[in-house]
């Protein structure tokens, strides 16, 4: 089993967009009540692994809390490719659906090598 944790960089406290529910929603997740956290030391010394949308927020991370330095990747990285997610903040409902077609497929590529590495 594994537990997910959504916590970014700023705005803690803020609900979730508009679009960002609705991009959810095609996915079958209902995102609706989720409130963003800030990554404190605390969430990230508990996580396993840490999985940024892009290199930016990555070397914040780690420059900011350096025993997370080992488990942090982007999400294209821990996928076995390169680039960052597109950020949609304050776009339109495309703009948001392109981000969540780009993280689902992310997250299937992460989740055959989690299985992979759980095989092993």
């Amino acid at each position: 089993n594994a537990k997910v944790l959504s916590a970014g960089l700023g705005f803690p406290g803020e609900p979730v967009s508009k679009n960002a529910v609705l991009a959810a929603k095609k996915y079958g997740c209902d995102i609706s009540g989720h409130v963003s956290q800030t990554a404190e030391a605390l969430i990230l010394n508990a996580a396993d692994v840490i999985l940024t949308m892009q290199d930016a927020h990555k070397q914040v991370i780690e420059l900011s809390y350096i025993p997370a330095r080992e488990k942090t990747f982007t999400l294209y990285e821990y996928a076995g490719l390169e680039g960052d997610v597109f950020d949609p903040y304050g776009g339109n409902e495309a703009d948001y659906e392109k981000c969540a077609a780009e993280i689902y497929s992310l997250c299937a590529k992460i989740a055959d090598r989690i299985e992979e590495d759980l095989n092993k």
